[in-house]
Parts: C-alpha cells; structure tokens; sequence
C-alpha cells in the first residue's frame, strides 16, 4: 500500500480482472466491437449496453453576429468575452453538432461522419462560419458529466465502497517518475520524480510485470482499488517536480466485485461504454449530464459503421 496525496492507493493482484480479460478475448474473437471492449457478463449476462459520447468543446471568435448565431444554435460560452474579437468556447454534446450539421445522433454513430469533420477531428459549423468544434476527447472523460456518471455507476452496486479500476500502462501521467524507480534521473539532471502512484506502481509499469493482459497483449492495465472517490474525482497524488499539481488519471476500466456492471473507456475512443442492468442503462441515458444511448452488445463501432451519416471507405 502507498500513499499518493489523498487515501492509500491498493495495487491489485492481475488475476482479479482474469474474468474481464477472458469474455474480452471472446469478443475480439466474434468481432463485435462492443463486447471487445465490455464483456457480455458472466454467469449471468448484462442486461443491457450503453454508449456514453464526450463532450465537445467549441471555441468562436466573439464577435456580435457570431454571439446571434452561437444563440440561435443553444451554445452556452464558459464566459462571454468583454472584448471584441476575443474568443469564446464552452461544451456542447454530440446532438446538438448534429442539428447544425444536418446529421443524426445514433447508437453507432461516429464522430468524423456526424461533425462532417476535418483531419484531427475538428469541424466548421455549417450555421455559424466563425464557430468551430474541436476534437472530442480520446480515452478519456472530460467535464461534470464524468461525476454524474460515476454517482450513477456506484448507485448500482452493492459495493460502492470497493471497486477495481483499470489504469491504461501508456497513460503519459503513469510514466511520471517510473526511471526514477530504476535510479535514473529525470531528464537526465539527477531530479528524480516520485511515481504519483508509489513506486510499487512504477515498479509494475517498468518492468510490466503485474498487469492485467487483455486480447493477447493488445493492452495492458494497471490494477488499483478504489473506495469511489477516485471513479467520482479522478485526480491522484501530486508529482514530486510540481508540488501542488495533482495528476489525473481516468480509469480506462472500473468493475465492483459484484460485477453489477463493467465500465471501458477504450484509449483511442471518444465514448465510454458501460454494461449492467436495465435499471442502470435507463438511469445513464435519462440523467441530464450526460449524453447517452442504449447499443446492442453486437454492435459495430470501427470508423465505417457510421451507416446513417457515413462516408465510403475509399474516402
């Protein structure tokens, strides 16, 4: 047990995730995308599935007439700039880039063919020239949504106290301080930098020994508990280099031991997928933070199965 800035951080045994990386194996194997990233549920299947989109974030120079047309399109700035030609942003959700696009939010739904995107994920709105949206977060949850989320998540669970997250091995803030386990300093200065996991942690990442494996090695994850309150405010201990800067860390997998549900948040995604009961994919896809739809475990979400908005392969 090491401490990392708020309570003792438990690095689990790999074993504890064997299940999940046994049914994940399965999935890649029938080629459902879904279940190559959520599991099916064993003894007893999961109920139900839902796709959680990101945020967007959009940014627009400010200017009187592009403030009319941010209105007319229900944006809401995170502050209205006091001088002409500053610029603006906020969040908005996938529904409403729809609307302005002229496309349709579905369960498979891909952000390239809904943005009617650019090259790095960035879209011109067609109603507004001057606003544009930015790329929607990969691997990770962004915004007051992600708390909604997990409050959700651990209302489900008989164990809310007690969960196993997953933390992605390539995950830049769990490099932090992992030479320094092997006596190398950081940038070759002689600083060294302390793991803001412990080195336990940074000794599992250097020599990848004791993480869990899943489809073969196609990723790797550091297992921790969790008492909830890192799934809720995913910030860890601070780095050594920078007092006072706490370093957050989205669990790209998180589980109770009930296995009431199974979350993933796969690292070059901008969703979050979720498996459980009916009760808890209604109450996911009803809650106003967050945007959210039922999918089929069988579905399909590579970067051409946008059937509704979608572009040729060839493009």
């Amino acid at each position: 047990m090491t401490t990392s800035g708020r309570v003792p951080v438990t690095l689990l045994d790999p074993s504890a995730g064997a299940w999940l990386a046994q049914q994940l194996a399965e999935g890649a194997q029938l080629r459902h995308e879904v279940t190559r990233v959520v599991p099916r549920g064993r003894p007893q299947p999961y109920e139900a599935f839902a796709r959680i989109f990101h945020p967007v974030p959009w940014t627009c120079e400010w200017t009187a007439a592009n403030a009319r047309c941010v209105e007319s399109l229900g944006l809401v700035p995170d502050r209205v700039p006091t001088e002409p030609g500053a610029m603006a942003d906020g969040m908005t959700t996938w529904a409403e880039v729809a609307a302005d696009q002229g496309t349709e939010v579905h369960a498979s739904a891909q952000w390239a063919d809904l943005a009617r995107g650019e090259a790095g994920g960035f879209a011109t709105s067609r109603s507004c020239p001057g606003l544009e949206y930015g790329q929607v977060s990969d691997g990770e949850f962004i915004g007051p949504g992600a708390a909604a989320l997990a409050d959700v998540l651990l209302a489900h669970t008989s164990t809310p106290v007690d969960l196993v997250l997953g933390l992605w091995e390539g995950n830049g803030s769990l490099s932090v301080g992992v030479d320094s386990v092997a006596g190398v300093g950081a940038g070759g200065q002689g600083n060294f930098v302390g793991h803001p996991l412990g080195n336990s942690a940074a000794e599992a990442l250097r020599t990848g020994e004791g993480l869990l494996s899943v489809i073969g090695g196609y990723r790797r994850y550091l297992l921790v508990g969790d008492d909830g309150s890192r799934l809720r405010d995913p910030v860890w201990g601070a780095r050594a280099d920078l007092p006072g800067e706490g370093v957050r860390l989205w669990p790209n997998l998180a589980w109770p031991p009930d296995r009431a549900w199974t979350m993933a948040t796969e690292i070059d995604d901008c969703w979050t997928l979720v498996a459980g009961s009916w009760d808890l994919i209604r109450a996911l896809c009803s809650h106003p933070d967050l945007e959210a739809l039922p999918i089929r475990p069988d579905a399909e979400l590579g970067p051409f199965s946008d059937s509704v908005n979608g572009r040729s392969p060839s493009v």
